[in-house]
């Protein structure tokens, strides 16, 4: 295990790398706006179908948007001063890029030999390095964390300590969990279902049955509609997988860790340890390899 100093610098690194792709992202997506205002004469201050903004045509993908500039600049939908403001963004949102790959590129050197990479995450199928390395970014190795509910809290995963409701953001009210962080481990969960994760997916599928199930039935606290129902199943999956993350982190930096409550104290079944997880995932694999 490398010294915390080492954790802190690999830590940093991929908060920057992090920075970068939103920055970049950020970027990008303000340039695309600004073409799809010159190609389709929409002002500045005027309103855009919902649907439509989420909706661009492939021409305005981030790697065709220098060919949309060049063909709006040949047909003169921009003016000399537009143009000229609109070329220096364009240079300086390609810059962005540039930075986000010398970022990734280090942080993969460091992420290849992180141990939480190597033990755990490098055996999950839809988890790469570069998600390992934010996962890292937010959480580091969880010391001096004790309860995963904690990391369910900050990712928006946990309840509202005042209502005990689902985390939600209100509206001109600061979030109690990290809204970037909330998203990014909505996408960690897209690349399980999309994968097909074991465990992780299976976990989904059951959950998502049972729910529907409810819904129709009409049973206990049953999902309004089927959407509900999705995101209930993604949630539990989600939590489960930050369990897993939480507990071979400590495990790793040799901190005590306990079993989540509902297991440790009111003593519900079928709690499925990582590590069990882990070398079950391996005996798969030698076998597929072997051809048995």
């Amino acid at each position: 295990m490398k010294s915390k100093l080492m954790l802190n610098i690999r830590a940093t690194m991929a908060g920057q790398l992090y920075e970068w792709q939103e920055l970049r992202k950020d970027c990008f997506n303000r340039m695309r706006d600004i073409l799809y205002r010159a190609e389709f004469g929409i002002g500045l201050n005027e309103k855009q179908d919902k649907k439509e903004k989420k909706e661009y045509p492939k021409d305005f993908e981030d790697s065709k948007l220098n060919a949309k500039f060049k063909e709006l600049k040949g047909k003169n939908n921009l003016d000399k001063e537009e143009e000229k403001f609109v070329e220096k963004l364009m240079e300086l949102g390609f810059d962005t890029k540039k930075k986000e790959k010398e970022y990734k590129a280090l942080v993969e050197k460091t992420v290849i030999k992180e141990p939480i990479w190597t033990e755990f995450l490098e055996h999950l199928k839809g988890t790469g390095m570069l998600s390992t390395a934010i996962l890292v970014y937010f959480f580091n190795y969880c010391s001096g964390i004790n309860y995963v509910s904690s990391l369910w809290q900050y990712s928006g995963y946990g309840f509202d300590n005042e209502n005990g409701e689902i985390q939600k953001h209100k509206k001109g009210e600061t979030s109690s969990f990290n809204p970037k962080l909330k998203m990014f481990m909505y996408r960690i969960g897209d690349c399980f279902i999309k994968h097909r994760t074991p465990l992780y997916r299976d976990i989904y599928d059951k959950e998502k049955a049972r729910q529907v199930k409810m819904m129709e039935e009409k049973t206990g606290n049953y999902p309004s509609r089927l959407g509900h129902a999705d995101m209930r199943a993604r949630r539990k999956m989600i939590k489960v997988f930050l369990e897993h993350y939480f507990v071979k982190c400590k495990r790793i930096i040799g901190e005590e860790v306990k079993k989540p409550y509902q297991f440790d104290k009111l003593n519900h079944k079928k709690y499925i340890d990582v590590d069990d997880f882990i070398e079950e995932l391996k005996k798969q694999k030698l076998k597929k390899e072997i051809g048995v």
